[in-house]
């Protein structure tokens, strides 16, 4: 079903409100006050933006894609979605629920076959802007969690903020976590703690809010040889470097102990499979 399944479990969920967190996307503290919030009661529908915006997508979504004349809609000229994340009540948007599920599984399916769109990331944003449905989008542009290593950084994590600004999801989609046993093929030299999973998290770089947001723009590069050449990264190679974005230790923030619980419970997670299942079974399941 691939990304279908994200829009077919909320479709059929029997639950009338739902945060829907992907499998890799950490909360860094307690995210059920989203239920709680002004902007929630208000709208009923909570989305996050994406890294990509119409002057700067990875996607060609931008005041001259094909898409608008497809949808029947007038551009939007905003932040794509990105949805690791999503806040929805189900009683107040059955309409817009029910064309995001007619977007990802009518078929022909002409996202997929003209590539205007990416799987299902901006489907709920396309969906409540062709109903005019309420929704608030997170004002704030996300935040890039990465490594630094011989002064170059690769961004593997999203980090998305709360409706105050202040970062409430981890969402490592560049890097899974396999909690590998030991006979699966090793990615990198072993931890020091050892566990399996290698260390991601050194520093985070943020938007400098004093700048317009035409400033926001993430790059997507290689890092070598500092990084291996299969590894995609994204933020800015020197973090230092550009004044538009603020670089900050993870040592230092109030959440720098959750990627080792994390890793930790991915090695729990492999620990409860089968003996039986081989390696390819258990790097897809954890991987998903």
């Amino acid at each position: 079903m691939g990304f279908g399944a994200k829009v077919y479990s909320i479709y059929h969920s029997t639950l009338d409100r739902v945060l829907f967190l992907d499998a890799d996307n950490f909360p860094v503290r307690d995210p059920t006050s989203l239920f709680n919030s002004a902007e929630f009661e208000r709208t009923g529908a909570v989305f996050w933006p994406d890294y990509w915006h119409p002057k700067h997508s990875i996607f060609n979504i931008h005041e001259k894609s094909m898409l608008w004349e497809l949808l029947d809609m007038p551009y939007a000229d905003m932040f794509e979605q990105e949805s690791g994340q999503l806040l929805i009540d189900r009683r107040r948007h059955a309409a817009p629920m029910k064309l995001a599920f007619f977007y990802m599984f009518h078929r022909p399916n002409f996202f997929q076959k003209l590539q205007v769109a990416h799987g299902d990331k901006d489907l709920f944003r396309f969906a409540w802007l062709k109903l005019e449905a309420p929704f608030h989008m997170i004002l704030t542009p996300p935040a890039v969690a990465g490594k630094v290593v011989d002064d170059l950084f690769c961004g593997m994590t999203m980090a998305q903020h709360d409706l105050e600004g202040d970062v409430l999801f981890l969402h490592r989609n560049q890097f899974k976590l396999t909690g590998k046993l030991a006979g699966l093929k090793k990615r990198e030299v072993p931890e020091a703690d050892g566990l399996p999973d290698p260390v991601i998290w050194t520093h985070l770089l943020s938007f400098n809010g004093s700048f317009e947001v035409e400033h926001y723009v993430i790059d997507t590069y290689r890092a070598e040889p500092a990084f291996p050449k299969s590894q995609s990264c994204f933020g800015k190679r020197k973090i230092e470097h550009d004044p538009h974005f603020v670089a900050q230790a993870f040592r230092n923030l109030s959440f720098a102990d959750l990627e080792n619980k994390v890793r930790r419970f991915a090695v729990d997670a492999v620990n409860l499979l089968p003996a039986s299942h081989n390696a390819d079974t258990i790097r897809h399941r954890l991987a998903e």
